[in-house]
C-alpha cells in the first residue's frame, strides 16, 4: 500500500509482451499439438512493438505413413490412474493427447498427457498433484 494511501502513488506500465507460438501438425486432416518443448516459437516485443529476441526450437517432419492403432481416452485415463499408485485418491483435472517429441531421436511418440488433483478430503502432503503421460500407441 502507498505511503499516503492514495491511488496517485501506483503507476501500472508495460514491460514488453510475450508470444509463444506452438507447433501443430496436419494428420489426416486435423490438427495435433506437440505437446514437449519441441515446436516452439516465442517472439518477445518491447511495450512499443519493437521485436527484442524471437526463438525457436523447431524440427523438420516428414511423414513415414505409418498408421498407428490408438488407445481409447478411457483405455489410457485408466492406465494413467492406475500409474498414480493411488486411483482412489485422485480425479482427473486435464488432459492432452499429441506427439512428443524425444531429444534424442527423430520419432514423434504419440502420447495423451493426464493432471490429476487429489479428491476432497485428500491428504495433499500425501497425493501431490500428477502429470502422467502413457503412450498412445496400442
Amino acid at each position: 500500500m502507498p505511503m499516503g494511501g492514495g491511488s496517485k502513488d501506483i503507476t501500472q506500465s508495460q514491460d514488453g509482451v510475450l508470444i509463444t507460438y506452438k507447433r501443430q501438425i496436419e494428420v489426416d486432416g486435423k490438427r495435433i499439438d506437440i505437446l514437449n518443448g519441441g515446436g516452439v516459437t516465442r517472439v518477445h516485443m518491447a511495450s512499443d512493438g519493437a521485436i527484442l529476441s524471437v526463438s525457436r526450437n523447431w524440427r523438420k517432419v516428414q511423414s513415414n505413413q505409418a498408421v498407428a492403432r490408438i488407445k481409447g481416452f478411457e483405455e489410457a485415463r485408466k492406465e494413467a490412474l492406475a500409474r498414480t499408485g493411488k486411483p482412489e485418491a485422485y480425479k482427473l483435472d486435464q488432459w492432452k493427447f499429441g506427439y512428443k517429441e524425444q531429444a534424442a531421436s527423430d520419432e514423434l511418440q504419440l502420447v495423451f498427457q493426464f493432471a490429476f488433483l487429489p479428491r476432497n478430503g485428500q491428504d495433499p502432503m500425501n497425493t501431490p498433484p500428477r502429470l502422467v503421460e502413457v503412450s498412445a500407441e496400442k
